[in-house]
């Protein structure tokens, strides 16, 4: 009373006014019950209670601080397991709303109704709506090669382990499951299949699900979640889902690319437009961007040899590729692949040398590595050269290709054992140099050496000879002698008479004709000049043949007569 003297009454009875919801918008409660979570989650709503006086003065409501929540249902849906004691202000509840019809809920555009009845007084529901939370992802694992594989995503909203599953439902939305974007832009996805909630929590709000993502390239892409008329953010998540890095395999591991990667000298790339075949893991799809080649060092060095029209053969493990080598020439390469997403690229380089035993004949044995090679050059053919140095062409296979104004790799070639130079290669099979060495005869050793290769697997003897000697014209005819025995000087001009006419036998047909002996001091490689005598008098009416032999090649010149 005015007093301050506390009056009581033995009973009395008293009925709360409607209670009313408190929040400020629809807004305010679609930060409620998290569709997925479990139970221990609690959802509360302030509630606030009209005035509540005896005789006309306020009462303490610490005296009516429980209020029995008697039911509760979503959009005319009971629902079970809720504290059926709450605290004045607020409501909690622990349960999910989901029936057959609406299995995912609804988006914040379009709430479902929430009924309260507390101490059997229907809550006014001026407000009182319920929206969920979309799903959110928080990681994605493990990363697979591009032929796909089961990924498991970690995330909030993802569903329960009962019930409707929401990750295959298509009620609101076609598009609804799991999907990882194809590029960056995410104009297109990848979808992940059979996706089906595999973890939940009682004390904790994440869950787990898995999906069978498809085959691709995927560098950074980013992972959407789709439930009935909820979808993730990706841009907001921030999570994306990378490949893992293509990968060779070394010899051994496959049979198909010991050719390749040999040590023999008859092992490797042969030549200018060779097919050959990658074998691994990871190269991507059929129809994928690739780039492969055959580089110096461990790293992308962007060197050497381009592997061109590199493609995917339709194959489960994406692990099989083939393209076209170009020319080349040396050992010891490291193998590159790339796979490519528009400008993005998941790259390799097959690691060459490590743990290797050296070979004789050059590369590595009792290797698990990838090394590739060429096969060593062959030598099938050799121009032959001017008795007084000349230019040669050399013609094999597995020169090289040409590069102008650098042949540093061709590194020694060797003519009957001298060697060359300038030499340059002009294709594949054809070499140039310049061979500066006088000399007569044929069948000589011939050696080349380049990229650390040789010929001499195929066998070095006999390629070179210098040029046959050739009769162009007569200089000085002898003169006509009566006297038997007589001895008269010949001169004729040609090439390749050598520099020894030591060696050059020469000899004039007619039955009075006989042996024309060289002059030395008056011989070249373009000039023979020799004395000859008749074993009778010389008739001068008979036409004459001059036959030339320099170091067992010859040649023959017809019309010679005496003056």
């Amino acid at each position: 009373d005015a007093n301050g003297v506390v009056k009581s009454s033995n009973s009395f009875t008293y009925t709360y006014e409607q209670p009313l919801f408190s929040g400020a918008g629809a807004s305010a409660y679609s930060l409620g019950y998290q569709f997925g979570e479990y139970g221990g989650s609690a959802v509360r709503w302030p509630v606030r209670h009209a005035a509540t006086t005896c005789q006309g003065n306020p009462l303490n409501s610490t005296y009516f601080v429980t209020v029995g929540l008697t039911s509760y249902s979503v959009d005319g849906t009971a629902v079970t397991g809720y504290s059926a004691s709450v605290t004045t202000f607020e409501v909690t509840v622990d349960k999910t709303h989901a029936s057959a019809s609406n299995p995912v809920a609804n988006g914040p555009s379009e709430p479902l109704t929430v009924d309260l009845t507390l101490n059997g007084i229907p809550v006014q529901l001026s407000e009182g709506r319920l929206a969920f939370r979309p799903p959110k992802v928080l990681s994605v694992s493990p990363s697979h090669y591009t032929p796909g594989g089961t990924i498991t995503i970690t995330g909030t909203g993802l569903g329960r382990l009962t019930g409707t599953n929401w990750l295959t439902s298509t009620l609101h939305r076609s598009d609804t499951g799991v999907k990882v974007c194809a590029d960056a832009a995410c104009s297109s996805y990848t979808p992940c299949t059979n996706p089906i909630v595999t973890v939940e929590s009682a004390t904790s709000t994440q869950q787990e699900a898995e999906c069978v993502l498809g085959g691709g390239v995927h560098i950074d892409a980013k992972v959407s979640v789709v439930a009935g008329k909820l979808s993730s953010d990706v841009d907001a998540d921030g999570v994306t889902y990378t490949n893992l890095l293509p990968e060779i395999d070394p010899p051994g591991t496959n049979l198909g690319p010991y050719s390749l990667y040999g040590t023999g000298p008859t092992d490797g790339v042969p030549g200018a437009g060779t097919t050959i075949t990658v074998y691994g893991r990871g190269f991507g799809p059929p129809g994928a961007t690739l780039e492969v080649r055959a580089q110096a060092s461990g790293v992308n060095d962007n060197s050497l040899w381009p592997c061109s029209s590199p493609a995917q053969v339709t194959d489960v493990d994406h692990g099989v590729l083939t393209c076209v080598m170009p020319p080349g020439y040396g050992i010891d390469y490291h193998l590159y692949v790339a796979v490519f997403q528009g400008e993005e690229k998941l790259e390799t380089v097959g690691t060459c040398g490590v743990g290797c035993t050296a070979a004789i004949d050059g590369g590595y044995a009792n290797c698990d590595q990838v090394c590739l090679k060429y096969k060593a050059p062959r030598i099938t053919s050799i121009t032959a050269a001017p008795t007084s140095g000349g230019q040669v062409t050399v013609t094999g296979v597995n020169f090289g290709p040409a590069a102008p104004g650098d042949n540093s790799h061709v590194t020694r070639l060797t003519l009957n054992m001298n060697d060359a130079t300038n030499m340059t290669v002009v294709d594949d099979s054809t070499i140039t140099a310049d061979y500066n060495f006088q000399g007569i005869g044929i069948y000589y050793d011939a050696e080349i050496l380049l990229g650390a290769q040789d010929n001499t697997h195929a066998g070095i003897a006999n390629l070179f000879s210098y040029a046959p000697p050739s009769i162009t014209g007569i200089a000085t005819s002898p003169a006509w002698n009566t006297v038997p025995g007589s001895t008269e000087k010949l001169v004729f001009t040609g090439i390749n008479f050598g520099n020894d006419a030591s060696t050059t036998v020469i000899s004039v047909s007619g039955a009075d004709g006989g042996a024309c002996a060289p002059v030395a001091a008056e011989s070249t490689h373009t000039v023979v000049s020799c004395l000859l005598t008749c074993a009778t008098p010389c008739d001068p009416s008979l036409q004459r043949t001059i036959t030339v032999n320099v170091a067992g090649q010859t040649d023959s010149y017809m019309g010679l007569t005496l003056e």
